[in-house]
């Protein structure tokens, strides 16, 4: 008997290491960075993390010098998971005690289907905060009716929300079929093919067959039975407007009040991405922010809650009026200013916001040495920038399906008076501050109201992308997250001005 044993071992460790595609902890393994630390959500009596440290050592040794943390409501399975953690809490996911970006990679394997959907929004986007670079996440498609014996021992095993693939791709996850055909398990687990054949010499056919069948669902996991959902969290992937706007309210903001303040879907997703990283960098409210062009005060509207102080500026009267009507928060200030002076003294800020203005200034590099200066040490400033003017393909494939934008037709009239492409916009704010993450957001070929928006636009990225080459991906907002340096501010250019 020990002889077969080892020889199912040997077996299986072969087919593992020839077909690493075929078994979830092969995929899981391919697709998971190399961390310094892990937090698993829900990790119950550990058994996952087990499996994935075990084949681990076969591959990668991603795991090898990952500090785990492990976190279950469910204080017997705890006890069990301590040999395999290095560390473990025991509480509610729903209310998570870690700081943003504590850990490298966030897990939580088959947990947001015990939550209703609410909650499961609220957790998500948690752990998108306390995740700094990694999301895996994994949940049955769809539903699967319990058994009751299921959840008996433990009443939190019970399932109170199902998920489909594309509501996941929504939430910006990449979306991966786990297990074999979902026909296969079944959607009733007692009446499933998995649970009635339990022959010792027919069952290991079906297992071969459910492997086998796990090369197909990889790719296609609206028929899978469970979903792998992973999200690399590059700034590019964290800003979802659905996500944002769509799901629940954030922030007060809902989704018809968004859609009515900023009618243009362009520029609602842009604001949607510059509020979702101030919100990020701002964090419990203990910082000071600068404005500058705020215009109305859409931003401060949404944002002053996250301040401890915060000023805005523009240079047109009416709209800094509007704003102070607007905005009715003794914290904020708006200010009738320029960019070219701007009236702080040294070390001011600890964020900067400067959307869509480097392409109005005739002269970018002196706003930007001001903008150093009003730093503080590690302050960040976000700022973004509209590339170059639309190409003669786009302007004239507007035109031909009658969605063409009249005001695009007089770029000047902008008053863009600089302007930039990916990589000139880089360097140039490369020179003052230390980048950190570029985000490039390409508008639509037509608006969101025809159904075929998403195919025309992809093919049309694609072909310029081959044949056109730089033209298109140089048409569009382009948003830095850059770092003050760490520079000797005692010489000030005459630009900073105490007040």
């Amino acid at each position: 008997m020990k002889t077969m044993k080892e020889l199912c071992n040997k077996a299986f460790l072969m087919m593992l290491r020839s077909f690493p595609w075929m078994f979830s902890s092969g995929i899981i393994l391919s697709k998971v960075i190399r961390p310094r630390n892990i937090l698993d959500i829900g990790c119950g009596d550990g058994k996952t993390f087990y499996r994935l440290k075990l084949v681990d050592q076969l591959f990668s040794n991603k795991l090898t010098h990952a500090y785990l943390v492990g976190i279950d409501i469910y204080m017997p399975w705890l006890k069990e998971a301590k040999k395999v953690y290095d560390d473990v809490v025991c509480c509610d996911c729903r209310f998570l005690p870690f700081r943003n970006h504590a850990f490298d990679v966030v897990s939580a394997f088959e947990v947001v289907e015990h939550l209703g959907k609410e909650d499961a929004y609220k957790f998500l986007r948690d752990i998108d905060n306390i995740a700094k670079k990694q999301i895996i996440i994994s949940t049955p498609v769809m539903k699967v009716i319990q058994p009751s014996d299921e959840y008996e021992e433990n009443p939190f095993q019970k399932h109170l929300s199902s998920w489909h693939p594309e509501e996941m791709k929504t939430l910006g996850f990449k979306v991966i079929g786990l297990r074999g055909v979902k026909a296969l398990f079944g959607e009733v687990r007692q009446t499933s093919i998995n649970y009635r054949i339990e022959h010792p010499i027919f069952r290991p056919f079906f297992l071969i067959i459910k492997k086998v069948t796990q090369l197909f669902v990889y790719h296609f996991p609206q028929i899978a039975h469970q979903q792998l959902c992973i999200k690399n969290k590059t700034l590019a992937n964290k800003m979802s407007s659905r996500m944002l706007f769509e799901h629940y309210q954030i922030e007060g903001i809902k989704k018809h009040q968004f859609k009515t303040e900023i009618k243009h879907p362009f520029h609602r997703k842009r604001y949607a991405v510059l509020i979702y990283l101030l919100k990020s960098v701002l964090g419990k409210g203990e910082g000071l922010m600068l404005d500058i062009g705020c215009a109305e005060g859409y931003l401060m509207h949404w944002l002053h809650n996250y301040v401890k102080m915060a000023v805005g500026i523009d240079i047109s009267i009416p709209k800094i009026k509007r704003a102070i009507k607007e905005v009715k928060d003794p914290n904020v200030n708006f200010i009738v200013a320029s960019f070219d002076n701007l009236p702080f003294r040294p070390n001011s800020f600890d964020t900067i916001l400067w959307s869509e203005g480097p392409e109005h200034a005739t002269e970018p590099e002196i706003v930007l040495n001001q903008l150093a200066c009003l730093l503080r040490r590690n302050g960040i400033l976000i700022t973004s920038t509209m590339g170059l003017k639309p190409p003669l393909y786009y302007r004239l494939f507007r035109q031909l399906i009658g969605v063409y934008d009249k005001e695009i037709q007089d770029w000047e009239k902008w008053g863009h008076i600089t302007i930039f492409t990916p990589e000139s916009f880089r360097k140039l704010i490369s020179k003052f501050f230390k980048i950190e993450e570029v985000i490039f957001l390409r508008p639509p070929f037509v608006f969101p109201i025809l159904k075929i928006q998403h195919l025309l636009d992809n093919i049309m990225c694609k072909i310029t992308r081959n044949y056109i080459g730089s033209a298109w991906p140089g048409f569009g907002c382009i948003i830095i997250v850059a770092r003050a340096k760490c520079q000797d501010k005692s010489v000030v250019s005459k630009e900073c001005i105490d007040t």
